[in-house]
């Protein structure tokens, strides 16, 4: 991949992270989560996730497309544990 397209791909993550940041507004997904904060989460999410993992492998350029991101299988999981949990709290 060019430097341009390098970089514009990395701006458009960064955006990505950002917006998804916005919707942690309890930082629950800011770093990994551990037992200690969900017992169950490994449990239920097999490929666990966080925006700070995210945040280090988009400055470490890890990420080459798009698809490499993969927001969708980790918005999937994200919205998975928090539908679990309010189903547990009813």
């Amino acid at each position: 991949m060019s430097s341009p397209q390098r970089q514009k791909l990395q701006a458009k993550l960064e955006e990505i992270i950002s917006a998804l940041l916005s919707y942690d507004k309890h930082q629950y997904f800011h770093a990994p989560v551990t037992p200690d904060i969900a017992p169950d989460y490994h449990t239920i999410i097999k490929t666990p996730m966080d925006f700070g993992t995210m945040g280090q492998k988009l400055s470490d350029f890890q990420y080459e497309t798009l698809q490499d991101f993969q927001v969708c299988s980790f918005s999937h999981h994200f919205y998975i544990y928090i539908l679990s949990n309010i189903i547990s709290m009813i």
